[in-house]
């Protein structure tokens, strides 16, 4: 199972998970797609995605209408 949240400050949720030690799965990063996340786990498996929507980078917003695209 894997669960999305979005949130305003991926950032500081971050930094106050790998201060109570849980596990980090893919560390913060921003994806050309458009999204500043980080990936852990919850005890039983269930891995949750953390999730800020930001403006694609130029060379993915380039393949598509720019009317399709978040602002």
């Amino acid at each position: 199972m894997f669960l999305n949240f979005e949130v305003e400050d991926p950032d500081a949720l971050y930094t106050e998970f790998m201060a109570a030690g849980l596990p980090i799965l893919k560390p913060l990063c921003d994806e050309d797609f458009g999204q500043r996340h980080f990936i852990t786990a919850d005890p039983n498996g269930v891995l949750i995605d953390v999730i800020k929507p930001i403006p694609p980078n130029a060379a993915f917003a380039a393949l598509y209408e720019t009317a399709t695209l978040p602002s």
